[in-house]
């Protein structure tokens, strides 16, 4: 090596770190301490951006009408209004979020009433953070847990 030469210039430009763009969350539940669990649990997974935490239905109207969300995380029982009504009404906005159902009630007849309301996911609050989280990026990503249910006809023509 020749004293006072320079080393060749790397072959490639090292790029400032880029973060992934974070999953904006609205978390609906009329409880809380679940409100705020939900909050903190979410926001310290890191990839998850908890826009807003509100206790009604009309309040998560309200907050999805003016901030894009991308996925929405709704309690069933929300008392005056309860979670289907507002997965049906998220779905009509211009730029529908993702509706997971997230409830102490999940069982099939709740699951068959939240693919009516084209909701995309439905968790039992009895579940683990990870699999809440898991599911909240699964439909974050376009994929649904839920299946659509076949339409039954009443064939007219045997008798």
């Amino acid at each position: 090596m020749i004293t006072g030469a320079v080393d060749p210039a790397p072959n490639y430009v090292e790029l400032p770190e880029t973060r992934a763009a974070q999953t904006r969350l609205l978390v609906v539940d009329d409880h809380a301490a679940v409100r705020a669990g939900l909050r903190d649990l979410l926001k310290d997974e890191g990839d998850f951006d908890v826009v807003a935490a509100v206790a009604s239905a009309d309040a998560a109207m309200s907050i999805a009408e003016r901030e894009p969300i991308d996925v929405a995380v709704v309690d069933y029982q929300l008392g005056r209004r309860n979670g289907l009504w507002v997965s049906r009404k998220l779905k009509r906005l211009p730029s529908p979020p993702a509706v997971l159902i997230y409830s102490a009630y999940a069982d099939g007849v709740l699951a068959a009433a939240a693919v009516v309301a084209e909701a995309d996911a439905i968790v039992s609050k009895g579940e683990l953070g990870s699999e809440l989280c898991s599911q909240i990026r699964r439909v974050a990503r376009g994929l649904s847990s839920l299946r659509p249910m076949r339409t039954w006809r009443a064939d007219t023509t045997r008798r």
